[in-house]
């Protein structure tokens, strides 16, 4: 049997659709997720885990954390704010989704005419 991976969420900000994406697939591969500085508000120093998904956020001292900890452990940062160091991303396509709400309105707007 394969070793549940533990991956800590550590997001500046709470978009309902996101956190349900991370959600499905931790539920689909098996992850347990870290999320409790949502509630707490308080940064998991010590931690050990195999994974961090993480945004910039506002708080220097959950920037400091994930600084510090992103070296140990595979680290994803979601949105695109730089934290300082390297790391994969993954961010919206804020322009495609424009096109998208263009067209999608301006066939609106043709039924209607």
């Amino acid at each position: 049997m394969q070793k549940k991976r533990s991956v800590l969420v550590m997001l500046g900000w709470n978009d309902p659709a996101v956190l349900r994406t991370i959600g499905r697939f931790a539920r689909d591969t098996g992850w347990h997720i870290e999320s409790r500085i949502f509630y707490t508000e308080q940064v998991p120093n010590g931690w050990r885990g195999d994974g961090m998904l993480v945004s910039s956020g506002t708080r220097e001292d959950v920037r400091r954390f994930i600084c510090r900890q992103a070296p140990f452990q595979p680290t994803v940062v979601i949105g695109g704010n730089s934290l300082g160091f390297a790391a994969p991303s993954v961010q919206g396509d804020d322009r495609e989704a424009g096109r998208l709400a263009a067209r999608h309105f301006g066939h609106l707007l043709q039924a209607l005419l």
